[in-house]
């Protein structure tokens, strides 16, 4: 018989609660349903008469503050966040990276902010859910597993088994213990062939302004107006708010010689 000694027992007794308290962390899939649902939102696109045009899913990362892709919002006028029924205007955009998919808005909704992993807190083979609005339909849960880190145009992509359709973008990838570590973004013909946003483009996001911060966000939008305008090669409309743009920082004189620029121009 084998027999434990004082220190021994002591130092049993730490692995048992250490490895019983890292099993207890992880959740069964209801249970993470119920931990993030509230988080996880759907984000309508407008165009400039008010006709819907577009669908995609959004998380809540603080009160009040919405992450999604920005393809989700590209080619809009404005967006806005439902859930639950309750529609909420988006009332500025705090945060851009094109290159990565991303964008931040705060809304006048008050919705439960999700819990966020550190960066990079993943493993491949990990179990993970995917939490979106595909085709519209609200809060719809998938499952899967993180089936590779893959390097797509320079960024780095989870490639996720999950399935994600069409409405799903912008969504949350959770993990097994219920804490967003990616934002659901493309999907191919090939269900069990998608990707994700590691959470780390949240952290690493460097245009992002404070909610406070009104110039700032003012900034922001004259600069995605001037982007959106020149991906619909509406020139004059693009230099109109790229005078914008620079007049927020340098005032009303440089404002209005640029007016006059665009006037010979045009």
């Amino acid at each position: 018989m084998i027999r434990l000694t004082g220190i021994t027992s002591y130092l049993f007794l730490v692995l048992l609660f250490t490895v019983s308290n890292i099993y207890s962390q992880t959740l069964e899939p209801e249970e993470v349903y119920e931990k993030v649902s509230n988080s996880v939102v759907t984000i309508y696109a407008y165009d400039n008469e008010d006709i819907k045009i577009g669908l995609g899913s959004g998380i809540i990362i603080d009160t009040g503050i919405v992450v999604t892709n920005f393809h989700v919002y590209q080619g809009s006028d404005r967006i806005s966040v439902s859930h639950s029924g309750n529609e909420y205007e988006v009332d500025k955009i705090l945060g851009v990276d094109i290159d990565r998919d991303v964008i931040i808005c705060q809304t006048s909704g008050s919705l439960l902010p999700i819990e966020i992993a550190p960066a990079n807190d993943f493993r491949i083979g990990e179990r993970i859910y995917a939490i979106g609005s595909p085709l519209g339909y609200e809060n719809s849960i998938t499952e899967g597993l993180i089936s590779g880190l893959r390097e797509i145009d320079n960024n780095k992509l989870l490639q996720i088994s999950a399935f994600i359709s069409f409405g799903s973008s912008g969504g949350a990838v959770i993990n097994s213990r219920g804490k967003l570590i990616g934002i659901s973004s493309a999907g191919y013909l090939y269900q069990d062939i998608n990707f994700a946003i590691p959470i780390e483009a949240i952290y690493n996001l460097s245009t992002n302004c404070s909610v406070e911060d009104t110039i700032c966000s003012i900034k922001v939008e004259h600069f995605l107006r001037c982007y959106q305008a020149y991906i619909k090669l509406n020139n004059k409309e693009a230099l109109t708010q790229l005078s914008n743009y620079i007049a927020v920082d340098f005032g009303e004189y440089l404002h209005r010689e640029l007016e006059n620029t665009l006037k010979i121009i045009t």
